[in-house]
């Protein structure tokens, strides 16, 4: 991690849980595209394999390259994407002074980023309200793929800061429904996994007990063992075979 800033989940207080953001939002560059290939070049290009293998912040570094040399709505792009990436690899402060050098546009294609980044700025302030009062929204809108898997994804975010972890996996097995690949759908499930690791055990556990759907329990209640059990010892061993051995099934 490139400086003290925790993950847009991070816990505070009066908020939720604490999931940082290199734990989380690290893998989210892996399990989507750009979506912009159509205006790309060979150097974006680069930065989207970069992007894809977890170098987030080589991928911003080569899209701020880029947007260097690039004018008007291109220049706002690609330094939208370089803010994006360095949200990814925690470096909260770069990303919030290139962000600050574009404007709203209002509408179009690159409104989705836009509000995507203000969303992510906004969790790592522990605002899950503000980062979900743009997201539920967008969520209702036909988007671009890439926008759709960051959408969900910090959605999911958003519910884990405001203590709601089944909703959370909700969202993120949802998610799976728009991955191409096994690759893709395990870092998915990393993600997810991650999110619920730096999540309260005993919030956790109350989510398990409320619960319905057996998928969502075998989640929290693994998720509750992790993070009470830190993975060690005896009780992790012991309760790895009782939830392997329970009735449910869930795809780690």
């Amino acid at each position: 991690m490139m400086n003290s800033h925790r993950h847009p989940a991070s816990k505070s207080r009066a908020l939720a849980s604490i999931i940082m953001l290199a734990g989380c939002l690290l893998v989210l560059s892996g399990c989507e595209t750009t979506g912009f290939s159509s205006l790309s070049g060979s150097g974006e290009q680069r930065a989207e394999r970069l992007a894809r293998t977890g170098e987030h912040g080589d991928a911003a570094s080569a899209y701020i390259g880029l947007a260097t040399d690039a004018v008007g709505s291109e220049r706002d792009r690609l330094t939208l994407l370089a803010v994006e990436q360095w949200l990814d690899a925690g470096d909260v402060d770069r990303a919030q002074r290139a962000f600050s050098d574009v404007q709203n546009p209002g509408s179009g294609p690159l409104l989705p980023i836009w509000n995507t980044n203000s969303a992510a700025l906004a969790l790592y302030r522990g605002d899950a309200d503000r980062a979900l009062a743009l997201l539920e929204p967008m969520s209702r809108q036909s988007l671009p793929l890439r926008d759709r898997l960051r959408v969900e994804a910090l959605r999911a975010d958003t519910w884990i800061q405001k203590q709601d972890p089944a909703r959370a996996i909700e969202l993120m097995t949802q998610r799976e429904k728009w991955l191409d690949g096994p690759a893709a759908i395990d870092q998915n499930r990393n993600r997810l996994w991650q999110g619920l690791l730096y999540s309260n055990p005993q919030v956790l556990r109350n989510a398990a007990q409320t619960v319905t759907d057996e998928q969502t329990r075998g989640w929290l209640t693994l998720g509750s063992l992790a993070t009470s059990t830190g993975q060690q010892g005896v009780g992790w061993s012991n309760g790895i075979v009782r939830w392997r051995e329970a009735p449910r099934s869930i795809p780690l």
